[in-house]
C-alpha cells in the first residue's frame, strides 16, 4: 500500500475524500492527512483516434481534459456524462463549454477513450465513437 502526505487548510477543506485518513489538527490549523492509494478506480486506455483529437487540442482544454480523467483513473467520479447509445455501450463525458469525450466500459474497471469532439458536431461523432466502440472490442 503506498502512502502520501497531504495538507489542507481548515478554511478550504470540508468535505475530505472517503480514502483519506485524518491524522491530528496541527496548531495553525492545518491537517496532516495520508492518502492510501490501493489501487486505480479505472485504467483509462485511449484509442489512437482520441490520441490525434487530444493532439490538436489548445493547452487549457488538454489540462482540463487531463483533470477530469484523473478524476475517473484515482477515485472512479465521472462528472457529467451520459449514455448516447441504445445498447449502453457508448458513453459521453460533457463539459459545459460544449466539449465531449466518447468513452466505452470495458469489463474489469476499464475505460476505453474513442474520441473527442464537440456540442457542434455532437451526431456525427456519436456515429463514428460507435463505429470505434466495434472497431477496438469485435
Amino acid at each position: 500500500m503506498k502512502k502520501k502526505k497531504i495538507v489542507f487548510c481548515k478554511k478550504n477543506c470540508t468535505i475530505l475524500p472517503r480514502f483519506f485518513e485524518l491524522q491530528n489538527p496541527l496548531q495553525n490549523g492545518a491537517i496532516y492527512c495520508t492518502v492510501i492509494m490501493n489501487r486505480l478506480a479505472y485504467q483509462v486506455l485511449r484509442t489512437p483516434e482520441f490520441r490525434d483529437w487530444f493532439d490538436e487540442q489548445s493547452e487549457k482544454a488538454k489540462v482540463q481534459v487531463d483533470g477530469r480523467l484523473s478524476k475517473i483513473q484515482d477515485e472512479g467520479y465521472f462528472g457529467d456524462y451520459r449514455c448516447v447509445s441504445e445498447d449502453k455501450e457508448v458513453w459521453e463525458l460533457r463539459w459545459k463549454n460544449g466539449r465531449r469525450v466518447y468513452f466505452a466500459h470495458i469489463p474489469e474497471k476499464k475505460i476505453l477513450l474513442l474520441l473527442g469532439g464537440n456540442k457542434n458536431g455532437q451526431g456525427k461523432d456519436i456515429h463514428k465513437a460507435k463505429g470505434l466502440f466495434k472497431k477496438y472490442t469485435t
